[in-house]
């Protein structure tokens, strides 16, 4: 009964509030992007004409991160290029 007591006795909050907010991460909107096209396809029958069709929101996300990731090795090369000694070059007097 104790338990009982204090858990009526104690304020509490029926519900929790949850504010949204846009993905401000690429990771975040690249999750966001897959849940929408995996919840696009499972509900079918509630959204029976999409603006943008699941397959295509996925080809698009594949692309980006394929874009994102040749960015990231090529800046990873040209750094790695710029990090090499220099040849000495003849001075010029």
């Amino acid at each position: 009964m104790r338990l009982a007591q204090s858990v009526l006795t104690t304020p509490f909050f029926i519900h929790l509030e949850v504010i949204m907010q846009f993905p401000r991460s690429g990771a975040e909107i690249a999750k966001l992007t897959v849940a929408v096209a995996q919840g696009l396809e499972h509900a079918a029958a509630d959204f029976p004409t999409p603006p943008v069709p699941p397959a295509e929101l996925q080809a698009k996300l594949d692309g980006t991160v394929t874009a994102v990731a040749a960015f990231v090795v090529g800046h990873l090369d040209a750094q790695r290029r710029s990090d090499r000694p220099k040849a000495l070059l003849p001075s010029r007097a």
